[in-house]
């Protein structure tokens, strides 16, 4: 059977619901409230007199200087390596300010009130004015340059930023919902990055088979130089999805270098993405099961596949392609395979939690099992991927995977922007991670991505 449904792909976990907090959390890093004081002339060279402006904490933000204090906050109580060294981020702040180039003219407002959540942050107040002196009079936008710039260069690559304009753009695994591309920064080395700086590139890791930019020729491994003729250096994944995010049917050009070093113009026209597909065929005495998420309807899907396969003598699980999905779904997708023991856990500063195998899986003895993989399968399929290659359930065919072993939540923001915060890290029950190298198949196998599925089961099953 194959079954369409209107889904989008998600991320390894669900979004978080209501405010960000109000105040600073008892896990923010030593935070000392600023003295307020009032300076008419700030600590920078310059012949312009800067706007007037007065120092204050986090406690009662205006709402320019909300979304640092409230991102601050975020970062202090949730994410995994916290506590952070405040000087490090307002660091990291300050060069996205000293960066910001103001797209419309403005004079800075005459008086403003500069909330800091940490002394450290004080430096950037004479920077925010002399920014917005440059040519606007918006602080919010100085201030969002700098906290896009404060989470790019201090935090891992997995915690973004997401304006408002840019609601809906992308998933939240960060597929660029206009084009279907999922994309990472990374070096020669395979490292991650946050920003395209040499010798880091932007890579595409995904062309979903059924979106517009995997029509148009784009395919994984190929580097995006520019996008519409802006060079991707010095940009981030997000600053990315905003020049390849647009309306139905207008157009963006992605000059693209193949991995032969050849250079490409493709011209990709933005539609929405399709409907996910869901696939379960026997072929032959074979049962074959495609999954590309992990959705809230995959554990349903893939139970009622195997009670019908009750007598095929093989099983062939498809991950390649899955960007993830939800920790609920994928433990119990291994379930079905798996008697007893854990499938997961994350690991937090504060907690380390456990996911056991669920009681009722169709498939936790036999028939043998091959799951496929490649190097878009990530997060959840990497999950479900690991510990049955672990637990020797499973022979893991076709290509070393993405390598996500972390946990984000969304956090909506008052500005009706979002934060995606990496809140912990998850092993294998063993204790292994897919950490840099991803899962490395027992038996290596390229499949094109538009075989059919007896071509598929034909090359997994040699």
């Amino acid at each position: 059977m194959t079954v369409r449904r209107l889904a989008l792909f998600v991320a390894l976990v669900a979004v978080a619901c209501g405010s960000p907090p109000s105040s600073t959390p008892a896990t923010d890093p030593a935070p000392t409230t600023p003295t307020t004081v009032a300076t008419t002339q700030p600590p920078t060279t310059t012949t312009t007199p800067l706007a007037e402006y007065t120092v204050d904490d986090c406690g009662t933000p205006p709402v320019t200087f909300a979304l640092l204090c409230d991102v601050y906050e975020l970062i202090a109580a949730h994410h995994v390596d916290a506590p952070f060294d405040p000087a490090e981020l307002a660091a990291g702040a300050q060069l996205g300010i000293d960066a910001y180039e103001p797209d419309r003219p403005g004079g800075p407002p005459e008086r403003f009130v500069c909330a800091v959540p940490h002394e450290a942050f004080e430096r950037i107040c004479g920077s925010v004015a002399d920014r917005a002196r440059a040519g606007t009079g918006d602080l919010e936008d100085v201030v969002e340059a700098g906290v896009a710039s404060m989470i790019a260069y201090s935090l891992d690559p997995f915690t973004y930023y997401i304006p408002p304009e840019l609601s809906g753009a992308l998933t939240e695994d960060g597929l660029v919902t206009a084009v279907g591309l999922l994309l990472e920064i990374v070096n020669p080395a395979g490292s991650r990055c946050t920003v395209a700086e040499p010798p880091c590139r932007m890579e595409v890791v995904l062309a979903v088979a059924e979106g517009s930019a995997y029509e148009a020729g784009v395919r994984p491994a190929d580097v995006i130089e520019a996008i519409d003729g802006i060079p991707t250096e010095g940009m981030t994944l997000v600053e990315a999805a905003a020049l390849l995010d647009g309306g139905e049917g207008s157009e963006v050009t992605l000059t693209v270098e193949r991995p032969d070093g050849s250079i490409e113009e493709i011209l990709v026209e933005r539609r929405p993405p399709e409907v996910p597909t869901l696939v379960a065929e026997q072929v032959g005495d074979v049962g074959y099961i495609r999954l590309p998420d992990f959705n809230p309807d995959i554990p349903e899907f893939i139970h009622s596949a195997l009670e019908e396969w009750r007598d095929a003598d093989a099983l062939v699980l498809d991950l390649r392609d899955n960007p993830g999905g939800y920790v609920d779904v994928a433990t119990l997708v291994a379930s079905e395979f798996l008697p007893d023991g854990s499938v997961m856990r994350t690991e937090a500063p504060t907690e380390v939690l456990d996911y056991p195998v669920q009681e009722g899986g169709l498939a936790t003895s036999g028939p043998e099992l091959t799951v496929i993989v490649n190097g878009g399968s990530a997060s959840a399929a990497e999950i479900v991927a690991a510990v049955l290659q672990e637990r020797e359930r499973a022979t893991i065919v076709g290509e070393a995977t993405f390598g996500k072993d972390t946990v984000q939540i969304g956090f909506p923001l008052r500005n009706d922007g979002e934060l995606r915060v990496t809140v912990a890290r998850w092993v294998t029950p063993e204790g292994s991670t897919v950490a840099g190298r991803g899962v490395v198949p027992d038996v290596i196998v390229e499949i094109p991505p538009d075989a059919s599925p007896e071509e598929v089961v034909d090359l997994a099953l040699g």
